[in-house]
């Protein structure tokens, strides 16, 4: 999802993988947050990450 000011929001919903014995892992990189810039219409070059960093937030962990 993009937002206002060069932010986007990733979101990874609970999957559940057809054997539950095995783990569904889901990952972002600095590449992902990168080409956010490519959904936008029209495509804009590659976003530069922010010198102060990206946040994550762990909704489980708080």
């Amino acid at each position: 999802m993009l937002l206002q000011n060069s932010s986007v929001a990733f979101v990874t919903h609970n999957l559940m993988h057809p054997s539950p014995t095995l783990n569904v892992t889901v990952s972002f990189t600095l590449k992902d947050y990168e080409g956010a810039g490519e959904f936008i219409q029209p495509r804009v070059k590659s976003w530069k990450a922010p010198k102060k960093g990206l946040v994550y937030y762990d909704w489980y962990e708080q």
